[in-house]
């Protein structure tokens, strides 16, 4: 190394330290909370109220606990600065990257600098006029984020996705393109296509006694003692304009009081939004599904039965069929996002560390844990459907109170 370059690197080196002890300083006096999602306790530590508000929108307010796991814990600080986030981005572009991400289908690259024991993270066109910058302590489980305004403090939850998603890869966890409802802690799986009546389906499940919202979109299916879980994603909930309009509940007057913003086409109510299979959808937060649907949010239960929902624009009444094993098997081959997920590319935070046979043997263990039936039913067939998955429900109670008495 050149005496330039060395000069170069040690002045960065505390130009940086700098910056990273002023962030520190200004985070020392700061709330503080804790959230957990399965067996990952996240402490975060942010600057502003309204960060705790964003969390609580998306993650459930108690954790389902998984047997034979032992707890891993990450903490996210989050702080408003434009000036720290100017400073920390201009110091870190005397270097050239040392490598570039896609995370997020379509969204820009994601670029990493780093050091031993410190990554500092921008987004690719914005270096000159960085929106935020993520500064990672791999060694203490520690990831920062200094926001040029407020208005960002959506990548909070874009950090606690990856880093929850990548820990429950490491305990041998999948992801499942699929929604649910929970109750006793009994979690009834929903997997589908788009446009197939997942969304549909989970609605109506809340409909019943009891009932607990899970998710809508995603899954995860990890491994709990001798049996399965099945834990929440936190993501928003896309309803389509016509589901929302079959669901008394989800009538929103005014969809400015919404927590995210929402499409303007939805205002007019125009035909557009109103079609099957239209992306112009409702979007809620869990927080908000949960509230409407007068459920709790649930953290999770045991697998106990999955459905395969199969809408069609005209029907005659709902029809359930068992699927059997390699039936059931392809259905679920097909929804599973792990190694590949559609939307979520690559793991930039933490490494994935799972592979496709051990995701084959995953999908085999769901099935054998899990009958599941393929559902058809049409748009005028809610009630119909409510009541079967009631009598579902109910039979399976049934069921396991004569086998505890047996």
């Amino acid at each position: 190394m050149s005496r330039e370059s060395s000069d170069l690197d040690a002045r960065v080196s505390r130009d940086l330290a700098a910056r990273i002890r002023e962030i520190d300083g200004r985070l020392s006096n700061t709330s503080s909370r804790a959230f957990w999602l399965g067996h990952c306790r996240f402490l975060c530590r942010f600057a502003v109220s309204e960060m705790f508000e964003l969390v609580e929108h998306f993650l459930p307010h108690t954790a389902y606990s998984l047997s034979g796991c032992l707890p891993v814990e990450h903490e996210i600080r989050c702080l408003v600065s434009e000036q720290l986030c100017i400073e920390v981005s201009s110091i870190v572009q005397e270097f050239e990257p040392t490598f570039k991400v896609e995370t997020f289908v379509d969204d820009p690259e994601m670029v990493c600098w780093e050091w031993p024991e410190l990554r500092i993270w921008l987004v690719e066109p914005l270096y000159h006029s960085a929106k935020f910058v993520i500064i990672q302590e791999p060694v203490r489980n520690r990831v920062t984020l200094v926001l040029s305004n407020p208005n960002v403090k959506t990548q909070i939850m874009r950090v606690l996705r990856e880093l929850y998603l990548r820990e429950l890869e490491a305990h041998g966890g999948i992801l499942l393109h699929g929604g649910g409802f929970v109750k006793d802690e009994e979690v009834t799986l929903i997997v589908a296509d788009k446009c197939c009546g997942k969304t549909t389906a989970m609605l109506t499940g809340l409909l019943i006694s009891e009932m607990e919202y899970l998710a809508n979109d995603r899954v995860l299916v990890v491994q709990d003692g001798e049996g399965l879980a099945v834990l929440p994603f936190p993501m928003a909930i896309r309803v389509g304009w016509g589901t929302a309009r079959a669901f008394p509940n989800l009538h929103v007057p005014d969809l400015s009081t919404l927590y995210r913003p929402q499409d303007p086409r939805l205002a007019g109510e125009t035909s557009e939004a109103a079609t099957f299979g239209s992306g112009i959808k409702l979007e809620l937060t869990p927080l908000e599904i949960s509230q409407f649907m007068r459920v709790p949010h649930s953290g999770g239960g045991k697998l106990k039965r999955i459905l395969v929902p199969a809408i069609q624009k005209t029907g005659s009444g709902v029809k359930m069929t068992k699927l059997n094993h390699q039936q059931a098997l392809d259905e679920l081959s097909g929804q599973v996002m792990t190694p590949i997920d559609e939307k979520w590319c690559n793991p930039w935070l933490l490494p994935r560390q799972v592979c496709s046979e051990a995701v084959r043997e995953m999908l085999e263990r769901i099935v054998q844990n899990a009958d599941v039936f393929r559902v058809a039913y049409g748009f005028g067939d809610v009630d119909e459907l409510r009541q079967n998955l009631r009598n579902d429900v109910r039979r399976a109670e049934e069921l396991s109170g004569l086998l505890s008495h047996g």
